[in-house]
């Protein structure tokens, strides 16, 4: 088995996530697809609550209200 170094392996994604915390990302492009492919999962996960509160099911509000923060939050990053 490999050994991992675990200074190494942090300061990996401490770097990633600091980057991302200040916009620099590793390409525009990535960025822009994972908003959009977060924009798809959001808007399908609104449609379904929608479609269950029609059919009165008891996870309709919280599918719902998340597939809406999940549509605010990839548009949000999406115009970035």
């Amino acid at each position: 088995m490999k050994k991992v170094d675990l200074k190494k392996h942090t300061n990996k994604y401490r770097s990633a996530s600091e980057n991302a915390r200040h916009r620099n990302y590793p390409n525009t492009k990535l960025a822009k697809r994972g908003s959009l492919i977060g924009l798809s999962f959001g808007s399908a996960l609104t449609t379904l609550g929608v479609y269950d509160m029609y059919n009165h099911s008891d996870d309709a509000k919280s599918m719902c209200m998340l597939g809406v923060l999940i549509l605010i939050s990839s548009f949000v990053t999406y115009r970035i």
